[in-house]
């Protein structure tokens, strides 16, 4: 191998060996700014935005996340669901069709991202790539046949959630902000429990 190849091939490694440094460092400094809150409440409100940028659909609900692993996601307006996890099965719930799905929790990542919020598992962040842009973080799935193409979390200077948005590989949005934040929240593990009501169709994918 000649000098200038010898070279290239050298720098191409480092920059590689570099660019996994940095990964590393933005996704263990994310779940640093995460785990920092053991739990917490806030409310949140949600735009979806088509490729044109134009507003397609807005909600409303509220979040509760407690570590490790255990999340509530309650959309109240204009329709009622709930995506639910205990740290092992994540419940995805909907009122006007009267079906719950049942789907383990490491594989309800891919399709539900935001459930990275409460995520202590290494193999599950392993799956994603992480690079920090001030106060934001944009976390994109190695699996480059996920349907999501990119998830990004905004922090505010106190290292607060403020807001995150979820783009799909088609080029839909959506965004959400949070308010209302209260890191002073109390749960029981019961909270993340979900009893099936009578006369729900069960759909158990675990």
């Amino acid at each position: 191998m000649n000098k200038l190849s010898l070279l290239l091939t050298s720098g191409f490694t480092s920059l590689m060996l570099f660019s996994s440094s940095v990964w590393a460092d933005a996704a263990q400094d994310l779940q640093q700014k995460l785990h920092k809150v053991s739990q917490f409440s806030a409310n949140f409100s949600q735009q979806v935005l088509d490729l044109d940028g134009k507003v397609i659909q807005e909600a409303s609900g509220e979040l509760n996340v407690a570590h490790p692993d255990k999340f509530r996601w309650q959309v109240l307006m204009p329709d009622e669901e709930l995506v639910l996890s205990n740290g092992n099965t994540v419940w995805v719930y909907s009122p006007f069709v009267e079906q719950v799905t049942l789907l383990d929790q490491a594989d309800a990542v891919a399709g539900t991202p935001f459930l990275l919020l409460a995520s202590t598992d290494k193999a599950v962040w392993q799956q994603y790539e992480v690079v920090a842009q001030q106060q934001k973080f944009v976390i994109k799935p190695k699996d480059e046949q996920a349907s999501i193409a990119e998830f990004t979390m905004k922090f505010n200077q106190k290292d607060q959630l403020i807001g995150f948005s979820i783009k799909e590989r088609q080029g839909q949005t959506s965004q959400f902000v949070l308010s209302e934040f209260n890191s002073k929240s109390t749960f029981k593990d019961s909270d993340f429990e979900f009893v099936i009501p009578e006369g729900v169709e069960v759909d158990d994918q675990r």
